[in-house]
């Protein structure tokens, strides 16, 4: 068939790929109990072919785009001859299966039609905890990858769909919440399940040989449409610089240096990557953090919403993470732990800040309106552990500025308020009720900042600020870190940088005696002293009526 021939039908098709990850994702939603899945929204899924090359992706976290191709690529080129129906695949591991950093756990799983391999579903969220000194999945305080938790390359616990039993007792003896984390796992499989379902009937529907056209003809124009505006772009080297900040260890803060050239030579465009040695601390990346972030700001930028995310989208781009042992491309036994929201986001920064710069040369008035300053892109959190109000064990996840930051600036517009990290597209703010209901925890507000964004014509977007108050737990302790503290987000063509994030516990207030009176607390009325953190801890103790304060920052404007 003419990719030309039938453009109705092949979109139809398409459109009916897109909904089976959608349905997995309801899925995900209807059968999870952990607000991560629930309120923030922080998973994806998708289904791919046997090249394999992405057929449908759900776009709630962008960056899984990466880590469930290189995932689906190191399962299949090892067990595509032995798959069976049922069978399925859990990975996490940033250097042996592409995962993004251990907290966010894949679930692969092959798709059959009348006993021949058909494809691949992919299921993923940040699960609740994955054991070691990290808390759900987040080790400050590792100096090595094997004390960050449960490390699984490609690993087969699932059989005939569902999830065997010794697995079960395994994973379920390592983590601090056995009851959600399984769950979750469970969840994952349920939605795989039913993308394999719905893929079924919809190979019923087309027949094997037209689906395979048609998702052949779909992938054809996505890459056709791409590189048409990368031909836009003026050939030439783009360079963009950063640095990622502080180690989390002992001894003096650090500053370190990364780099991206981006090379436009025709229809293809080359993302080339340099970074300071690898060090000791959960900031390193690997290659499925890298490709996952860097191909997040190539799809918000070239992508308008009018291109589905199929594997087009990848055929005329290439990620170079560089020599190995750097922070752009780290070998064991560096930890990884935070490797896509600390060097990975610095990536999606320098991404769009060299996109810019090309975008900005080329006679497509379109592509030049694609021009924008940088978001945060990095954010202030913690997660903790301990007892919750009932006296159940319990942890908390924190990542409410993940979302509550600002979007840079456009040429266009004023960059969007709580626009959250450019890879969180579908991610949402867990709800205030929800929050208190399950955890010990209360919120005393939860505001817009003012004058958070970057000056400019265009000012970029504004963060929010929270406070969060223990209340009823004696203790609660874990990390936390803030990607974003000293180096804001540039702006762009005279537009200035944003502000960055803050975080600090505020000890020893009168929040009680406050909320028992019916007095509304502000920070004027709270009281207690203010404690000056670093960035990165490997541990803070929280107890009654401490409060946890956060401030997210902004994006970079555009124009002077």
């Amino acid at each position: 068939m003419s990719v030309l021939s039938d453009l109705i039908a092949v979109e139809v098709h398409r459109k009916a790929l897109t909904n089976i990850t959608n349905e997995m994702a309801i899925a995900m939603v209807r059968t999870s109990g952990s607000p991560v899945v629930t309120e923030v929204m922080d998973f994806s899924t998708c289904i791919l072919d046997t090249v394999p090359e992405h057929l449908g992706f759900s776009a709630f976290v962008l960056f899984h785009a990466g880590s469930s191709l290189v995932s689906t690529q190191s399962i299949a080129s090892e067990y595509a001859s032995t798959a069976r129906p049922g069978d399925g695949w859990i990975i996490n591991d940033p250097y042996r299966g592409g995962a993004v950093h251990q907290g966010d756990v894949g679930i692969v799983m092959p798709v059959f039609h009348r006993d021949e391999l058909l494809g691949w579903t992919f299921s993923n969220m940040h699960v609740k905890d994955t054991g070691g000194v990290g808390v759900s999945g987040y080790a400050p305080g590792a100096h090595e990858v094997y004390e960050e938790g449960l490390l699984f390359p490609p690993t087969r616990i699932i059989q005939n769909g569902g999830l065997d039993p010794e697995w079960e007792r395994f994973i379920g003896a390592n983590v601090r919440m056995s009851d959600i984390v399984l769950n979750d796992i469970r969840t994952m499989i349920s939605a795989n399940n039913v993308g394999a379902t719905k893929l079924g009937e919809v190979v019923e529907e087309y027949g094997l040989e037209r689906h395979t056209e048609y998702s052949n003809a779909s992938k054809d124009l996505t890459e056709s449409v791409i590189r048409q505006r990368i031909e836009a772009i003026p050939d030439g080297v783009y360079t963009s610089n950063d640095w990622n900040e502080f180690d989390g260890h002992d001894g003096p803060d650090q500053l370190l240096a990364l780099s991206l050239d981006l090379i436009v030579s025709g229809s293809e465009m080359r993302f080339e990557y340099q970074g300071a040695p690898q060090i000791d601390a959960f900031i390193n990346s690997a290659y499925g953090a890298m490709l996952g972030q860097t191909m997040t700001t190539f799809m918000t930028t070239m992508v308008f919403g009018d291109l589905p995310v199929n594997g087009g989208l990848w055929r005329p781009v290439t990620v170079d993470i560089g020599e190995p042992g750097t922070i752009v491309n780290a070998v064991p036994p560096a930890p990884v732990s935070n490797a896509h929201s600390e060097v990975g986001m610095r990536a999606a920064k320098m991404t769009k800040d060299a996109l810019s710069q090309a975008l900005a040369l080329s006679d497509d008035p379109v592509l030049r309106g694609r021009v924008g300053g940088q978001a945060q892109d990095g954010w202030a959190g913690f997660s903790v552990t301990g007892k919750n109000q009932s006296g159940a064990p319990t942890v908390i996840f924190m990542n409410n500025i993940s979302v509550g930051i600002g979007g840079g600036a456009q040429t266009v517009s004023d960059g969007l308020d709580n626009y959250g990290c450019t890879c969180m597209s579908g991610c949402g703010l867990t709800d205030v009720e929800t929050g208190e209901a399950s955890d010990p925890i209360f919120y005393l507000w939860r505001r817009m900042i003012p004058n958070s964004g970057g000056p400019g014509q265009f000012r970029g977007g504004q963060g929010l600020e929270e406070a969060i108050a223990v209340r009823g737990s004696n203790l609660l302790s874990g990390p936390a870190f803030n990607a974003v503290a000293r180096v804001p987000p540039k702006g762009f063509g005279g537009g200035l940088p944003a502000s960055s994030c803050e975080m600090h516990p505020i000890r020893g207030t009168n929040v009680h005696e406050l909320l028992d009176a019916g007095i509304m607390p502000s920070r004027d009325r709270l009281g207690g002293d203010d404690e000056q953190i670093r960035s990165k801890v490997g541990r803070l103790n929280f107890h009654e009526g401490d409060v946890f304060f956060f401030r997210g920052g902004g994006g970079g404007g555009v124009g002077d």
